[in-house]
């Protein structure tokens, strides 16, 4: 079954800072709600915008709402067991010309940029 919920009330609570529960810095009730789960994820500031599916940490550069909504669908995809996403960087060792192409047609990369459009 595909479930679709809406971002917009999606807010951060504050800027990505050190590591803290996603609750402490995404405010999502109605994702929350839908997937409970999603609450164990934690966030962190850094350098480029990920998610960890070891760690399960989301890492953001700022108080980015699109790439936010990239990352939160790479965890709502773990956690029901789409596909998930990927780095540019394994493309470019392994795939030389084209490799950026061949990232960006991972279905992972794929659903979580439909997902952030919608901002």
């Amino acid at each position: 079954m595909l479930l679709i919920i809406s971002d917009q009330p999606m807010r951060f609570v504050r800027s990505p800072g050190k590591l803290r529960p996603i609750a402490e810095v995404i405010e999502h009730p109605v994702l929350f709600q839908a997937l409970p789960a999603l609450l164990e994820v934690r966030v962190q500031r850094g350098a480029t915008a990920s998610y960890s599916p070891d760690s399960n940490v989301i890492t953001l550069v700022d108080r980015n709402r699109r790439a936010a909504i990239h990352e939160l669908q790479h965890a709502v995809a773990e956690l029901v067991g789409l596909p998930g996403g990927s780095a540019p960087r394994f493309f470019t060792l392994s795939h030389g010309e084209g490799a950026f192409g061949e990232y960006l047609r991972q279905p992972g990369e794929v659903m979580a940029r439909e997902a952030a459009s919608y901002v």
